[in-house]
């Protein structure tokens, strides 16, 4: 029901002059996906494909072993025989976005990997795309003729926790998505100042190409170490850290910007997956301790945040950048924050940032640096980098 509730969320922007239908189908008996639906309150149309003839048509079903069947049963919690009864074929998870009038797929996604769904936001960036006619349109292929071969089976390996990743990692993209188009003024103000927002947009730029400019740490290599203090007045060694943990270290620019506080909010709900998995995650910005530490207090913060004394840290991993007068005028006025009530007299700030350190050797397994705000590796894909790496030792 993850995917369905994502959809659900957004249905409002997909109704929003653009006459678009949801459809969802499901092969679960039909008793029981309708206790679900008025659960979760789903208001767009739901089929039941029982007997899988809609997804066989679609090349989109896997007939499952015993072996599957009890694998699944044992990590999601679910009885076959009280959801599918007798069948052996179920549904491949898929997603089809359909072009009015012509009938041509503008957007067509299935996997084998129960969790690698496509959501709201590929749906409304292709739309976006067809519109604005950035799409080969003439390349789509008519409905009928859709068929998918090469689905992988069932990919069984850590399911539990990329299910559970899965359902925390849903609702940011669609707070994310939600945040860029204006949907949510509850951090940004409203109206939102278009002279002020294209003023801090163009920050990107300059954090892009000074961030090009520095040492790049790649996989493989040793990553910086250093000591500091979190907010909880802790002294923290990394050197020492590495010993007993992977870590994850998160730079975000301030607890202010709405996209590095759900973002944050987001690491806090996947930490009991970070903790079973020997993870420790350090979160870093030179925002005011004191802002740090209400922003931890208000939202139950249980990871480590350090308070970067003028950007040491973030320059020592070449993430610092230059905002200049009108930058952070522009930003006070588009957010309501104070900045020297935030940075001090500095005017610097950090380009979002994530790197994993390998336990016991320190070694980068996983790098994530960007200038746009907007754009954050989620706690799924962090996870499975270390769990990958781990399985190559």
């Amino acid at each position: 029901m993850v995917q369905l509730n994502s959809f659900q969320k957004a249905l409002s922007v997909f109704e929003d002059g653009d006459d678009i239908e949801i459809i969802a189908i499901t092969s679960e008996k039909k008793e029981k996906f309708e206790e679900e639906i008025d659960r979760q309150r789903i208001t767009f149309k739901v089929i039941n494909d029982v007997d899988v003839e809609i997804a066989k048509l679609f090349g989109l079903y896997h007939e499952y072993t015993d072996e599957e069947k009890k694998a699944l049963e044992d990590l999601i919690g679910i009885n076959w025989q009280d959801k599918y009864g007798s069948a052996t074929a179920n549904l491949v998870n898929g997603c089809f976005l359909v072009q009015k009038k012509t009938g041509r797929i503008l957007l067509a996604q299935a996997n084998g990997d129960l969790v690698k769904l496509p959501g709201p936001k590929e749906m409304l960036d292709v739309l976006a795309k067809s519109k604005a006619k950035e799409s080969s349109i003439s390349n789509f292929i008519p409905l009928k003729q859709v068929t998918l071969s090469g689905i992988p089976a069932l990919d069984k390996s850590n399911l539990s926790i990329k299910l559970e990743l899965q359902a925390i990692e849903s609702d940011l993209k669609l707070t994310f998505k939600s945040i860029t188009l204006g949907f949510s003024h509850i951090v940004m103000g409203s109206p939102i100042d278009e002279e002020n927002l294209n003023t801090v947009e163009k920050t990107k730029a300059r954090a892009a190409e000074t961030l090009a400019e520095r040492k790049k740490y790649r996989i493989g290599e040793p990553a910086p170490v250093f000591k500091a203090v979190t907010i909880a007045n802790d002294n923290l060694e990394i050197d020492k850290l590495i010993k007993d943990k992977t870590l994850v270290l998160v730079f975000f620019r301030g607890t202010w910007c709405a996209y590095c506080s759900n973002y944050l909010k987001t690491l806090h709900k996947a930490f009991d997956i970070f903790a079973d998995n020997d993870i420790e995650l350090i979160a870093i910005s030179s925002e005011s301790t004191q802002k740090l530490k209400t922003f931890a207090s208000e939202f139950k913060i249980n990871y480590t945040i350090v308070h970067d004394i003028n950007f040491k840290i973030a320059k020592l991993y070449g993430l610092d950048y230059e905002m200049k007068e009108g930058d952070i005028k522009a930003l006070e006025e588009l957010v309501g924050m104070n900045w020297k009530q935030t940075y001090g007299e500095s005017c610097t700030l950090s380009t979002p940032a994530t790197f994993v350190l390998q336990k016991k050797t320190g070694t980068l397994i996983y790098v994530s640096e960007n200038p746009d705000y907007s754009n954050r590796p989620g706690p799924r894909e962090i996870v499975e980098a270390i769990l990958n790496s781990r399985k190559r030792k």
